[in-house]
């Protein structure tokens, strides 16, 4: 058996951050809110529950002059206003990256451009993006719904910091034959989820690979992207979120394997991973 780790698998630098920043503000505060969950990955989040941070889905629901945290994806512009206006203390835990992006959509409202976000629209970072619109906004996932967007003068072009990059081109394509030069499209695919694609799709092309493991939350954006690199090249790809949900009774001699994870999965697993299959 041969066994190839991803070097770049792992905690990105915001998740990274995020974990680090929230876990000292704990020592400092009994208790800390949270809208949703600070990062898609649930043995993090029950390591940090366990520590005081308090998960809510309505700011209705959280104590006056309570400390409140924002997570790395983001929240809808209305609900830090609340925020800002009831919580005693805020830890703000948003990606630089995702702050970025809200800027450049904001900027987008003042010369009345509709916004694209490629992205999903169930994900939290496509919430908080959209709330920053202010001219109009649409979220597409594919080039065919490009037809989507409805008739505008001037249209920004954006993407989900985790989406697919090579599925963000395809649809770039298509937007600029649509809408020429009335369009702006500006790539906003995280660095190190761009890094991550790229890098698994090269080890991927350089070694006979018969199985990737994918090891991250059912729930992450850019593990599941990454799932999906493998599962496109016809390789068995497992995506789990820890060492039990994987058989290892599957693994052959012969097999070359590759491990990687999300940008949202603790080094411990990794780890666990690793270890199991160097026992085999």
């Amino acid at each position: 058996m041969k066994l190839i780790l991803d070097n770049l698998a792992g905690f990105c630098m915001g998740v990274r951050n995020a974990v680090e920043k929230v876990t000292s503000e704990l020592e400092k505060h009994p208790l800390i809110y949270i809208h949703g969950d600070i990062i898609h990955n649930p043995q993090t989040i029950s390591r940090l529950k366990k520590k005081g941070l308090i998960s809510y889905k309505d700011f209705n629901e959280v104590p006056a002059k309570s400390c409140v945290a924002i997570r790395t994806h983001g929240i809808p512009y209305d609900e830090y206003v609340s925020i800002k206006n009831h919580a005693s203390s805020i830890v703000n835990l948003c990606c630089s990256r995702v702050t970025k992006i809200q800027s450049i959509i904001k900027k987008a409202g003042l010369t009345n451009s509709h916004v694209i976000i490629c992205g999903y629209h169930d994900h939290p970072e496509v919430k908080s993006l959209q709330s920053y619109a202010s001219n109009g906004v649409t979220v597409i996932k594919h080039p065919d719904e490009i037809d989507l967007v409805p008739p505008a003068d001037k249209l920004l072009m954006i993407s989900q910091t985790t989406f697919d990059e090579e599925l963000f081109y395809k649809i770039s394509i298509s937007a600029k034959s649509q809408f020429g030069n009335s369009i702006d499209i500006i790539n906003t695919v995280c660095r190190a989820t761009h890094d991550r694609q790229k890098n698994l799709i090269s080890l991927l092309t350089k070694n006979r690979v018969t199985k990737l493991i994918v090891i991250g939350g059912h729930q992450s954006s850019n593990t599941k992207r990454l799932a999906d690199i493998g599962k496109s090249r016809k390789i068995a790809t497992y995506h789990i979120e820890e060492l039990a949900e994987f058989e290892l009774n599957t693994v052959a001699n012969d097999d070359t394997i590759v491990v990687t994870a999300g940008a949202s999965t603790p080094d411990y697993i990794i780890n666990e991973v690793i270890n199991a299959l160097n026992e085999l």
